[in-house]
């Protein structure tokens, strides 16, 4: 999932948990989403903790302007994540990466981390902070 081109979010779903902890807990949770052919609208996503994908997961490939990438837009309830629902101005660790392959089954060239580095995915001390507004 993550040697190809896809994007791979973390977070932590308690917002009193310990924001230097060097592990996952139980209310931690890493998705992937791997593009393997853009035009053919055809992405996998998958969720470590969960052991397989979200259910209900709702999404959309289609070209950029330009027509030298792709834009990914993914609709995740929070269902899928225990209990959690998310309150205004209620802050959860959070980080986000890039995963770019230029050239199909040879791959990944370049990892783009939101914060920390290429461990964020075991580490959440690494991570930034989401806030919910309305």
């Amino acid at each position: 999932m993550w040697d190809g081109d896809s994007l791979e979010i973390a977070f932590g779903l308690n917002p009193n948990s310990d924001p230097g902890r060097k592990s996952f807990d139980k209310t931690d949770f890493q998705l992937a989403f791997l593009v393997n052919e853009p035009k053919k609208n055809n992405l996998q996503d998958w969720s470590w903790q969960l052991n397989g994908a979200p259910k209900d997961v709702r999404y959309a490939l289609s070209k950029n302007k330009r027509g030298t990438g792709y834009i990914l837009e993914a609709a995740i309830p929070w269902s899928s994540f225990l209990s959690f629902v998310p309150s205004e101005n209620t802050a959860i660790s959070f980080n986000a990466a890039l995963n770019n392959a230029r050239e199909k089954d040879k791959g990944r060239e370049v990892q783009m981390v939101w914060t920390g580095n290429s461990g964020f995915y075991q580490n959440p001390a690494m991570w930034g902070w989401l806030k919910f507004v309305k």
